[in-house]
């Protein structure tokens, strides 16, 4: 019994083992499949993720290239010649699949008054699929950028050339600043009836038009500096003495300040104002040779006294060579004021044609002076050591007590002696002197009477 129990257990348990490997394997096959479809949905889901991705880059690229033909079409233009048909440019430009019609249609956007009969300087617009050959259109973007570059430049180029001293090169360039301004803003006109254009050439025109109206400010400002120099040149000559001494030197400061003034007035090229700097001009070289006739006589005049001086010189140089001498006392007075009498011509030393003649003349009158002024003081200086030779005899005398009784000398004293002296004196107009003569008689006197 027991053992057909264990027989019965053991093909149980061989049953149970055998429908668990069953169970086994069906779990390990379903999961092959799970997982054979898991990596197929994943391989799906990366495809469905890579066709998007390309049809997004497809997307963008489109609308990329279609901003690009925008742009093209919107800033790629032809300006039509003189005589030129829409027809015949269209033929020259486009493919042979181009439609008048749609260029006609297309350019109304443009402008809505645009038709098939072209005008001079009239903008026509081309859609990109039609055009063959892209160089013989104008880039409208690439064009207001270079002029905006170039007025950029301009205003640079003014700015320098007005800082410093203003030059004819420096003016001229101005002047061609100013005619490119011009055309810039007249070439620009033609872009006043395209929707496009219009507001983007707004600014430059504003910017063109504000350079033009700084440039024109400035030069009526730097006229109106050179206006005011005229008028104090013209002024100043209008106004002055020209006879006086400093005149040439003034006069050729003024030629000079003219000759500038011509040359800016003629850098801005102001005809009328330099026919007037001219006719100042003339006044002042009239003046200039009238006082070159005067500058002459002076000449000849200095030379004149110039002669004066060297004779008196001579006879100065003559005198008191035998002792002193009574007539030649007056003639070193009478000398003496023929010197001071000689005219002084110092103040023309500012012109410069004088200043050297000049110079030679004052030397020799400051020469003539000193030797003047020797001779007096030697003759002085004689007189005065004949008088102490008397005024220490009658001091000796005085303390010595010889005084009295001595009358016959004291009388002979002031009768030849100090009389001789006082003479001397009196030629030679020596106050001090006479003083102490007078003095010296006084006071013998005084012991004569006691």
């Amino acid at each position: 019994m027991k053992n057909e129990f264990e027989n019965v257990l053991e093909e149980t348990e061989s049953k149970f083992s055998e429908l668990n490997k069953k169970l086994e394997d069906l779990i390990t096959e379903e999961q092959s499949k799970i997982n054979y479809f898991k990596k197929k949905i994943k391989n799906s889901i990366i495809w469905l993720l890579i066709i998007a991705s390309l049809g997004c880059i497809s997307v963008e690229a489109y609308k990329f290239k279609r901003k690009q033909d925008v742009l093209f079409e919107n800033s790629r233009y032809y300006q039509a010649m003189e005589n030129e048909t829409l027809e015949a440019i269209a033929e020259n430009i486009c493919k042979e699949s181009y439609s008048l019609d749609k260029i006609i249609e297309f350019n109304k956007k443009f402008d809505k008054n645009f038709d098939s009969i072209a005008e001079k300087g009239e903008l026509i617009h081309f859609p990109k699929k039609y055009v063959k050959n892209v160089d013989q259109l104008n880039d409208f973007s690439q064009e207001i950028a270079e002029l905006n570059k170039n007025i950029q430049k301009n205003r640079n180029l003014v700015e320098i050339a007005f800082n410093g001293d203003i030059t004819k090169q420096k003016i001229n360039q101005i002047r061609s600043i100013l005619d490119e301004i011009n055309s810039d803003l007249y070439r620009i006109q033609d872009f006043k009836d395209d929707n496009y254009f219009k507001n983007k050439v707004k600014a430059s025109v504003d910017t063109e038009s504000n350079l033009r109206s700084e440039i024109e400010a400035r030069i009526t400002f730097e006229v109106e500096k050179i206006d005011a120099e005229f008028r104090l040149l013209n002024n100043t000559f209008q106004s002055n003495g020209w006879e006086k001494p400093g005149t040439l030197e003034r006069l050729e400061e003024l030629t000079l300040k003219n000759s500038r003034i011509r040359y800016l007035y003629d850098c801005f090229e102001n005809t009328n104002k330099i026919v007037e700097v001219d006719k100042i001009y003339t006044l002042i070289a009239n003046e200039k040779e009238a006082y070159l006739v005067l500058l002459n006589k002076i000449k000849e005049d200095i030379n004149k006294d110039k002669y004066k001086i060297e004779s008196l010189q001579r006879q100065v140089d003559s005198l008191l060579k035998r002792g002193i001498q009574n007539k030649e006392l007056s003639l070193i007075i009478e000398l003496k004021k023929k010197a001071l009498e000689i005219k002084n011509y110092k103040q023309w030393k500012i012109e410069k044609r004088l200043e050297e003649q000049v110079d030679e003349y004052s030397a020799k009158v400051n020469m003539l002076n000193l030797k003047i002024n020797n001779k007096l003081n030697y003759a002085i200086g004689m007189i005065n050591e004949e008088l102490s030779k008397y005024e220490k005899e009658i001091k000796d005398a005085e303390e010595l007590n010889r005084v009295k009784g001595a009358d016959a000398r004291l009388n002979y004293i002031i009768e030849k002696s100090l009389a001789m002296i006082k003479y001397r004196y009196e030629l030679l107009d020596y106050q001090k002197g006479l003083e102490r003569t007078n003095d010296l008689i006084d006071k013998i006197n005084f012991f004569i009477k006691n």
